[in-house]
């Protein structure tokens, strides 16, 4: 293994040869850009790895520096583990870049033997880690916890909800008849009235465009007054925007809109990867409950499965009543902490960053750091 360090300037050979790997050291995404989206296209499943969603995420948070682990054979990445590095006390503590968003993270790595090379590079370095919303059976999760040089803890934090679909599923296979039914009579309740509902599906830059500012709209109303982050409004709306369009450029883009008379009443925007759909936000008017929005949508999601080419609808992290009738797979979501075995002190470096990371009072103490913050920019 080759270890090279790489900053914003100069590429810098900082270890010795010993395999076939070269593990470089990262602080400027863009130096890397091209590589890292092809290994994420080819080896990523979730949108929390790719380069726009990663970064941007990043960059609108403001938390830490850049740190990005990529390993090669030969011109090729093979794996990469995206990291954002903050200081706590003593210890240098890496996270997923865009950690904190309530998305499933991922860690590239084309094979196990890569994803060994990245962990032992990481640990060399001496760096604590911290990856929350990780699967722990992927194969960079898988690796590092089978990896003697790394003292772990995992914690499982929550359930990821997903609706396997194998090929001819139809809503039915999924939900009673009787549910089914029910959801159908709120259509046609709908047309007695004289009022129309349609689904409306956007796919291409220029959908996303024309509907940018309708699902805004949404947005803000079905998230005011409660306990709920709007991702369509500032400070993260240039970001998502950004990255919505690029997954239409690319035909990764599934955004199914509910339509009321006209009214854009209620959207699930998904990112594909393959055959699966990654759920991400879904909003709807208040006004337009009683017709269940979720629940149509899912079934329109459902039914058009095979024509979408898609065998897995993921539904994302935390169970709501929605995702339960409709899930039939559940994946448990664990955090990891780990720290290099046989540094000094390091079961309390592990337990400490536990704590911060977990502890009730950690929201308590960073809105009282941000606050004094604040108080001394205004009297400076």
């Amino acid at each position: 293994m080759v270890v090279t360090k790489v900053s914003r300037a100069e590429c810098v050979d900082d270890a010795d040869r010993a395999g076939v790997e070269t593990v470089r050291f990262y602080d400027n995404p863009e130096a890397i850009r091209g590589d890292w989206e092809r290994l994420a296209a080819r080896v990523g499943t979730r949108m929390s790895s790719r380069f726009l969603y990663a970064v941007g995420a990043h960059d609108t948070d403001g938390k830490g520096s850049f740190l990005l682990v990529a390993v090669y054979r030969g011109a090729e990445m093979v794996a990469l583990a995206p990291f954002a590095v903050r200081r706590m006390l003593t210890v240098e503590v890496v996270r997923l870049l865009g950690h904190g968003r309530g998305v499933v993270g991922e860690i590239l790595a084309a094979d196990a033997d890569a994803a060994r090379v990245l962990w032992r590079a990481v640990a060399a370095r001496g760096l604590v880690l911290h990856a929350d919303l990780v699967i722990g059976s992927d194969i960079a999760a898988s690796a590092l916890l089978d990896d003697p040089r790394w003292k772990c803890a995992v914690r499982v934090r929550d359930t990821n909800l997903s609706v396997d679909l194998p090929e001819g599923t139809v809503p039915v296979y999924i939900r009673s008849a009787r549910s089914l039914k029910r959801l159908r009579s709120y259509r046609a309740a709908l047309t007695r009235s004289g009022s129309s509902l349609e689904f409306e599906q956007l796919t291409t830059p220029a959908d996303v465009d024309r509907r940018w500012s309708d699902m805004c709209t949404v947005a803000a109303i079905g998230t005011s007054g409660r306990d709920r982050v709007n991702f369509l409004a500032p400070p993260n709306e240039a970001f998502v925007y950004r990255f919505l369009r690029r997954e239409a450029e690319l035909g990764r883009l599934v955004i199914v809109g509910l339509v009321i008379d006209g009214v854009w009443c209620a959207h699930d925007v998904s990112v594909r990867t393959g055959s699966r759909l990654e759920g991400w936000v879904t909003h709807y008017r208040p006004e337009c409950a009683r017709t269940q929005p979720g629940h149509q949508m899912m079934e329109w999601l459902v039914a058009h499965s095979n024509e979408l080419d898609v065998d897995e609808l993921d539904m994302g992290i935390g169970p709501t009543d929605l995702k339960s009738v409709w899930a039939n797979n559940r994946t448990p979501v664990v955090t990891i902490t780990g720290v290099r075995s046989g540094r000094i002190g390091s079961r309390a470096i592990v337990r400490a960053i536990e704590t911060w990371e977990s502890g009730s009072w950690v929201s308590r103490s960073r809105n009282l750091r941000d606050k004094a913050r604040s108080a001394w920019r205004r009297v400076r």
